[in-house]
């Protein structure tokens, strides 16, 4: 596969791809510097720079240059992480999408984005004492303080997000204004639940495989590679 930044061979000479792309009707037009004409709708193209110009030119006229040098072999991106990405959501494809449903994997991803960072920091200490003085403990404080926080709006002691929100967004207030939010604990709170869905899987295979079996349905579970 041809990416941005690769070297192809075009008319015998060695060319380097700018960009690639879809061109719909493709004709004699210097403002493009593209120098063949097409009809065909949706011809994959590719940029090249040869010498000091640019032009567009049909992707199946170049050949890709094998390189040598490994420095050029290696993709900006970790080759797994695509397929890890289809792995976790390919199970959608072909499903009519849900408007709450669609919002997780940000959501997911952001908050693994966090446990990531801090488990740079503080390795597994969550699960180091084990299931309850461990990871319940740590669920139970997230708890606790995310109903403090709950009770504190409530009596009018702290603002609520909604009012937070408000004065954020006419620029009463600065992000360094708000501290810790409850939205802190809420995402605490659901990552040590993640993680302790992990403990579970890791622990005791055969009765996370009947809660699977239970709770993900078979059209769904079938199109899921991992399970």
């Amino acid at each position: 596969m041809v990416r941005i930044g690769d070297r192809v061979l075009f008319e015998g000479k060695e060319a380097k791809v700018l960009d690639i792309g879809y061109l719909d009707v493709l004709t004699l037009d210097d403002s493009l510097n593209v120098n063949f004409v097409s009809a065909t709708i949706g011809v994959l193209c590719y940029k090249i720079m040869s010498g000091d110009c640019y032009r567009w030119v049909p992707a199946d006229e170049c050949e890709p240059v094998e390189n040598d040098d490994p420095f050029f072999e290696q993709d900006t991106r970790s080759p797994h992480l695509e397929d890890l990405g289809y792995k976790m959501v390919g199970w959608l494809d072909g499903l009519p999408e849900l408007s709450d449903n669609s919002k997780l994997p940000e959501i997911v991803t952001l908050l693994m984005a966090i446990q990531y960072d801090k488990e740079k920091h503080y390795g597994s200490s969550w699960k180091r004492k084990g299931e309850y003085r461990g990871i319940m403990a740590n669920i139970d404080r997230k708890y606790d303080r995310l109903d403090k926080m709950t009770e504190d709006e409530i009596k009018g002691v702290t603002k609520t997000l909604a009012e937070w929100e408000e004065l954020l967004k006419n620029g009463v207030n600065t992000p360094d204004d708000v501290g810790e939010s409850k939205i802190d604990a809420i995402a605490d709170l659901t990552n040590y639940g993640l993680l302790y869905m992990t403990y579970v899987k890791e622990h005791y295979p055969h009765v996370f495989k009947v809660w699977v079996e239970r709770n993900v349905p078979q059209y769904l579970r079938d199109k899921i590679p991992f399970v």
